[in-house]
């Protein structure tokens, strides 16, 4: 079975690196763009952790142990906005407080974006529709 091979087997990793065959599976595609609903804002975010050996300690189960935990220690993010003034250009945070460090920039943003989008003084008109083509 496959799915022992590589899930609990020898050749056991935790990730399968099979692509598919080519054919009607092997890529993913949308056609109804019409049908989609743009976001004001999207924000790519990539956490990087390393993996530290840990002595056996409690369990959730009576088939788990702990023996490995992540500690992260890079956070790399940017905010692509429909609206240029939102924009923020690829960031970088390193360190052991750098997920405290990312979601106190993710709160400032959102002040940021809450304040854009409740300007009265601001007329909304959204910029060219291909502005994320």
């Amino acid at each position: 079975d496959l799915h022992k091979r590589y899930c609990r087997g020898v050749e056991s990793c935790g990730q399968v690196f099979m692509m598919p065959e080519s054919g009607k599976w092997s890529q993913l595609s949308f056609r109804n763009f019409a049908n989609g609903t743009r976001a004001p804002f999207v924000i790519y975010a990539d956490f990087e952790a390393l993996v530290q050996p840990k002595e056996a300690g409690p369990t959730r189960g009576h088939k788990t142990y702990l023996y490995e935990q992540h500690r992260p220690c890079t956070v790399g993010y940017k905010i692509k906005s429909y609206f240029p003034t939102l924009d923020e250009p690829y960031r970088v945070i390193h360190g052991p407080d750098c997920v405290k460090r990312f979601i106190r920039r993710m709160i400032k943003f959102e002040k940021k974006a809450v304040d854009y989008y409740t300007d009265d003084k601001r007329i909304f008109q959204p910029p060219n529709p291909e502005y994320f083509s």
